[in-house]
């Protein structure tokens, strides 16, 4: 059974490194995301950007 499905909401565990169209580094850790897609080792999250971010599922954790 899978850890994540679409739709679900997760909190990023431990530091993700973004840079932005303009040049900037975020560093986002302990924000919640929304999942939209599943793979086996990555999933693909709105973080409220332009795009999608792929994220490994290990520095994920799911939120009730």
């Amino acid at each position: 059974m899978r850890k994540f499905r679409k739709g679900d909401k997760a909190r990023i565990t431990k530091p993700v490194l973004i840079r932005r169209t303009n040049g900037d580094i975020d560093v986002l850790d302990g924000k919640v995301v929304l999942v939209t897609e599943v793979g086996n080792e990555k999933c693909r999250c709105d973080i409220g950007l332009k795009m999608p971010v792929l994220i490994p599922l290990s520095h994920l954790s799911r939120v009730a």
